[in-house]
């Protein structure tokens, strides 16, 4: 599963190798790369995530939406989805400490 920090960089790497040549020979072979190496592990990162968020009905709409579209585009979409599934828990965590702290100031157990 990757966390925020590698989805980030492989992202920035997967742009850089797909417009590193104009060659279209190169393009498919570093495309076919791309998608052998991070296709799979992108899916079992959005799958964990929507797992801990309890809408697995999520991950099962994308895995029948992309599950035979292996491309950089797809590939890109994926580790997209499943950043904003880390910066959404954050946010919630962010929530539910702010509720402690508010509990804390009006006295509450």
């Amino acid at each position: 599963m990757y966390t925020d920090v590698e989805l980030q960089y492989f992202m920035q790497l997967i742009r850089k190798k797909d417009c590193k040549e104009n060659s279209d020979e190169v393009k498919e072979e570093n495309n076919g790369k791309i998608v052998l190496e991070y296709f799979n592990r992108s899916l079992y990162t959005l799958q964990g995530l929507t797992k801990l968020l309890k809408i697995e009905f999520h991950y099962d709409k994308l895995f029948k939406k992309y599950e035979t579209s292996f491309t950089v585009d797809t590939v890109l979409i994926l580790m997209t989805r499943a950043r904003k599934l880390y910066h959404a828990i954050e946010m919630i965590m962010t929530i539910i400490k702010l509720l402690e702290k508010l509990k804390q100031l009006e006295g509450g157990p």
